[in-house]
C-alpha cells in the first residue's frame, strides 16, 4: 500500500493541486490536519475541491487552526477520524485531531489527556485486526523525532504513552513545522512530513513480512 501523508497546508490551493496531480500514484491520501489557515466551512469545501483525485481514498483529521466550521464539514463528508476509525483500501486508521493546549488562540486546543484518551479508545477497537493500523493525528507523539522545537520536545506525552501501549506500524503526525521527521519509536514508524505549504510531503507505504507483522517506511520529499 502506497500512502500520500501531507499536513499544514494552511489554506494553499498551489500546493493542493500538486498533490492531486500525483493521484495515480497512490492507494491513499492521510492529512494529519490545518488544511485550512483559521477557515471555517466555506473555506474547508473550498480546498477540499482541490483534492476531488482523492475522493473515496481520503482520511483526515482536523488541526489546531482548523475552526469548528471546518472540523464539522470534514465530518460531515465522512473524511474526519477525528475520534474515530474507519477502513480505507484495507488499512485501519485511527485518529485524533486538534492539538495539547498551549494559548488557547487558536480554534482547536485541547488537554493533552483528553488527546491520549480520545485515540487510546478507538485504538482499543478499531477493527479487523489483520488490516494494517495507522494513527493518524495532528499532534506528534513527545519524543518521537516529529516534534522537536527550540531544542525541546514539544509533543504530547498523552499521545507517547499511547504510541508504546499500542504500537501502531504507522505513526502520521503533523503540527510541528520545523520537524520533519520520518523515524521509529520502538516498532512503529512516526512521520511528521512537514507543512505541504512550504512542499513539504512525505510516501508512506505499508507492507506484511514474514510472520505476519506489518512493517511501515517512509520518505520525506519536496514538491
Amino acid at each position: 500500500m502506497r500512502i500520500l501523508a501531507i499536513s499544514d497546508v494552511h489554506g494553499s490551493a498551489v500546493a493542493l493541486d500538486q498533490v492531486a496531480g500525483m493521484a495515480s500514484l497512490f492507494d491513499i491520501l492521510l492529512l494529519s490536519g490545518d488544511l485550512t489557515d483559521f477557515g471555517g466551512e466555506r473555506d474547508a469545501a473550498e480546498l477540499l475541491m482541490h483534492l476531488s483525485a482523492f475522493d473515496g481514498r481520503m482520511a483526515l483529521v482536523p488541526g489546531n487552526c482548523d475552526k469548528k466550521g471546518a472540523r464539522d464539514l470534514f465530518a460531515e463528508r465522512g473524511l474526519s477520524v477525528d475520534g474515530l476509525a474507519k477502513e480505507l483500501a484495507g488499512a485501519r486508521i485511527a485518529g485524533v485531531g486538534g492539538s495539547p493546549y498551549h494559548t488557547g488562540v487558536t480554534p482547536y486546543e485541547r488537554k493533552d489527556g483528553e488527546l491520549g484518551r480520545s485515540l487510546a479508545s478507538v485504538l482499543e477497537k478499531s477493527g479487523d485486526e489483520s488490516l494494517p493500523l495507522v494513527a493518524l493525528t495532528h499532534a506528534p507523539p513527545k519524543g518521537s523525532g516529529a516534534d522537536r522545537l527550540k531544542g525541546g520536545d514539544a509533543g504530547s506525552q498523552a499521545l507517547r504513552e499511547a504510541l508504546e501501549k499500542f504500537a501502531p506500524p504507522l505513526w502520521l503526525c503533523g503540527h510541528i513545522h520545523e520537524s520533519p521527521c520520518a523515524a521509529f519509536v520502538g516498532a512503529t514508524l512516526v512521520a511528521n512530513p512537514g507543512p505541504l505549504r512550504d512542499g513539504r510531503f512525505a510516501v508512506a507505504s505499508l507492507e506484511r513480512w514474514k510472520g505476519g507483522a506489518w512493517r511501515a517506511e517512509a520518505e520525506l520529499r519536496m514538491l
